[in-house]
This record gives structure tokens, C-alpha cells and sequence, in this order.
């Protein structure tokens, strides 16, 4: 989202010039949580931008203290889930964190949203098997094979059709219920 500083522009799309920096005169608003944008806020002020922090998301604990995520991440190490899904970098860090230095089998896969949460899996000794090519949670779900019927694979080791979803406490049920659909 961005204004012009010095007030709208004419209707033929003109803008004045920027005077300092390729954005000078551009207003934006940042919506990340803070500890997340401060490298981005300093990037456009140094472009001349006129930034406003607006956060539209907090990083806190569950509820449950991680409760959750760790029971999950036993039965990760353990081999019952086929696939993991992350839709952030903060999902990966929390999974990563709950985990202590243990790894998934080598059966299991891993799928990212976009290339910003499939880079903090690669950062984090993860390669992912399944990244969209754009970065949103129903093109992940389009992308995502359907499961195989219970009994098709043999030996796997894991739960058919078991998928470890990593997520926020409030997300569109887009990736849950698209994955359901596909029998997962």
C-alpha cells in the first residue's frame, strides 16, 4: 500500500519527481510484527520512504506452552507422519526448536508455502520437496499430491495419509481442509 506524501496525483497518473531516494515521497505501511520488520523498515527509510509500523500479527506462545507441537514432533521423530507443512518461517523456527537436534525420518516429505518459508527449512538443514510457485497456502494445496489409499504403500513405516501441519493459532482453513480433500 503506498500514498503519495505531498498529496494525490493528477489523473494522468503523474507524481513529482522523488527528491531523495527512489521512494521519497512514498508512504508505507508495514503490517509485519515488529521483530520481524525491523530490516525492512530501515531498507525504505533509506530509500526516502516515509514507513508506518502498523502490525497485523503477534509472535506469543500457545496456550499450552508447546504442549501440542511437542507431542507432534515425537511422533515426527518417530516416523508417523508422511508429510510436514509449514506455512512460515515462524512455523519452522517453532518446529525446529520443538525437535532439539532430532531429525524426521528420510521417508518423510516437506512442503513450504513460498520461497521465504522453504529457505528458513534449507537454513535449517531441510530440504523441502514441495514449494509452489507462488507463494500462497491454496496454491500449496493445489500443488500437493493426493494421498495414496491405506495399504498402497506397504512397509512405509508411517500412519497412511498422515500429515503434520505446523501453523499459527488463527489461519484461513484453506491448507487443513484442502488437504482433507485430497484424502489426507
Amino acid at each position: 500500500m503506498s500514498e503519495s506524501v505531498n498529496g494525490p496525483s493528477c489523473g494522468s497518473g503523474f507524481r513529482p519527481a522523488p527528491a531523495d531516494g527512489a521512494l521519497a515521497g512514498t508512504r508505507v505501511v508495514v503490517t509485519r510484527a515488529r521483530v520481524q520488520a525491523s530490516d525492512l523498515v530501515q531498507r525504505l527509510s533509506a530509500l526516502g520512504a516515509v514507513v508506518v509500523e502498523l502490525p497485523v500479527i503477534a509472535i506469543e506462545d500457545p496456550v499450552d506452552g508447546g504442549g501440542a507441537l511437542g507431542a507432534a514432533t515425537e511422533r515426527l521423530v518417530a516416523g508417523a507422519y508422511e508429510w510436514v507443512v509449514v506455512t512460515s518461517a515462524n512455523a519452522v523456527s517453532r518446529l525446529v526448536d520443538a525437535l532439539h537436534g532430532r531429525a524426521a525420518p528420510a521417508s518423510t516429505r516437506w512442503a513450504a508455502v513460498g520461497t521465504s518459508t522453504a529457505r528458513s527449512l534449507t537454513e535449517n538443514g531441510i530440504v523441502p520437496d514441495l514449494v509452489p510457485g507462488i507463494a500462497v497456502s491454496d496454491a500449496l494445496v493445489e500443488a500437493f499430491p493426493g494421498a495414496i489409499p491405506t495399504g498402497a504403500a506397504p512397509g512405509r513405516g508411517t500412519d497412511a495419509g498422515a500429515v503434520l501441519f505446523v501453523r499459527a493459532e488463527r489461519v484461513r482453513d484453506v491448507v487443513a481442509s484442502g488437504l482433507a480433500a485430497k484424502g489426507w
